[in-house]
């Protein structure tokens, strides 16, 4: 999704999603001047905009204005995207919180792709797998949500 384009503005900016799955695989692109990515801007969009300048040296205060509006922009869609919010939650739960994933499932517009999608699927198998199975399912976690949610069932 571009947020601005050589015809309106003198950055061509666009939402490059390298990794549907992590804040930080959300990139803001600047096309021939920087990318950065979602924690670069959060941490420091000042720094980020001085940068830019030091490239394009030629932008004006108003055009750099524009560009942290758009920088904005990209912020907010990131920490409102459905798929990385999605993820974002899943990670951070554990058996008590079934009902809790069921509610998420429920309630997202691709409910039906996230029934299939293989790290919900590994995940949810592994909350529901009785606790004396859990350490049965090492080495055979494939997926990074899997991952996550293998070690913190083991660390109990």
């Amino acid at each position: 999704m571009s947020y601005s384009r050589w015809s309106n503005s003198r950055f061509y900016t666009y939402y490059l999603a390298e990794d549907t799955w992590h804040k930080d695989g959300q990139r803001f692109d600047i096309s021939g001047v920087a990318c950065f990515c979602y924690a670069d801007l959060k941490n420091d969009i000042e720094g980020c905009l001085k940068k830019v300048r030091g490239i394009d040296p030629e932008a004006t205060e108003t055009q750099i204005e524009e560009l942290r509006g758009y920088m904005k922009s990209f912020m907010y869609d990131v920490e409102t995207d459905e798929e990385v919010t999605y993820y974002e939650e899943l990670k951070n739960l554990d058996r008590s919180h079934l009902s809790k994933i069921k509610k998420i499932l429920s309630t997202t517009r691709n409910s039906y792709n996230r029934r299939s999608d293989p790290q919900f699927s590994e995940a949810v198998m592994l909350l529901e797998a009785p606790v004396e199975m859990v350490p049965t399912f090492v080495g055979t976690v494939k997926t990074e949500l899997g991952l996550i949610v293998l070690e913190k069932l083991l660390k109990k």
